[in-house]
């Protein structure tokens, strides 16, 4: 029995220390970057509650990425806390002269580790993903007005895509430029246009970008690939190259 009173301390113990050192780094991070940014927040002088509104919606979302950052450390901190603690109120002597081995006494603290550090790969794989492109914006373009720089990107359909600037809010690429090569004929197109939108499809890899202002104004028609609708107006399906993926750095998350 006094073996599990024990247990029900120690896990109680480290979930104190873990959310005191969560929010206390949490909290530093957020202050210590905000003062530092200050300025990227407060330029547009939309007026104190607005850039209040701004800096909150801003650090809400930045919260998931903040803490897979620094969860592996409030994790070893936690568990440091508990067992400092413990030694510190003189709980480990007697437990260890009852003949209980320091293995099973730190045996909780360790089984509470493991859970807190689940929580991280719920955050990288369930939570993060759904709130990526709030994370992908700047402190100073909440609205994703400003033109971002295009990656080159290959799609499995054959298709490479290439592009000289972005805006993430109209999910438009300008100066798009596409190499097409025909499944059939194994011929190479090239198409540029001034600008072409991504729109997202129904479902997963259904997507695909509508072209303006192309050159050349007719290409024979790629079944699959690429339709014409117009002169000098496409549409180019692909499955793997999305707007994220010829704007987003692969280590963004970082």
């Amino acid at each position: 029995m006094i073996v599990k009173l024990i247990d029900r301390q120690m896990i109680r113990g480290y979930f104190k220390s873990y959310f005191v050192c969560l929010a206390s780094l949490l909290s530093l991070y957020v202050v210590v970057d905000l003062f530092t940014n200050l300025d990227d927040f407060t330029h547009h002088n939309q007026g104190l509650w607005e850039s209040l509104l701004r800096i909150f919606t801003y650090y809400a979302y930045k919260v998931a990425q903040i803490f897979d950052r620094l969860c592996e450390a409030i994790v070893l901190l936690a568990a440091m806390f508990t067992v400092a603690w413990m030694q510190r109120n003189n709980e480990q002597v007697p437990l260890l002269s009852a003949g209980v081995s320091t293995r099973r006494i730190v045996l909780p603290v360790l089984l509470s580790a493991f859970f807190m550090l689940s929580l991280t790969v719920v955050n990288q794989e369930l939570i993060i993903p759904r709130i990526a492109d709030k994370l992908a914006l700047d402190r100073d373009d909440p609205g994703g007005e400003k033109s971002v720089p295009v990656r080159s990107a290959y799609d499995g359909n054959g298709i490479h895509i290439t592009g000289d600037r972005a805006v993430r809010q109209s999910l438009t690429v300008f100066g798009f430029y596409v190499t097409i090569l025909d499944p059939q004929g194994g011929q190479l197109f090239h198409l540029s246009a001034k600008e072409a939108r991504y729109l997202p499809g129904p479902g997963p890899r259904q997507g695909g970008w509508e072209l303006v202002g192309a050159w050349p104004m007719e290409v024979p028609t790629i079944p699959g690939i690429l339709e014409q609708r117009d002169l000098g107006r496409y549409f180019l399906h692909t499955r793997d190259v999305d707007f994220d993926a010829v704007t987003r750095n692969p280590n963004w998350f970082i």
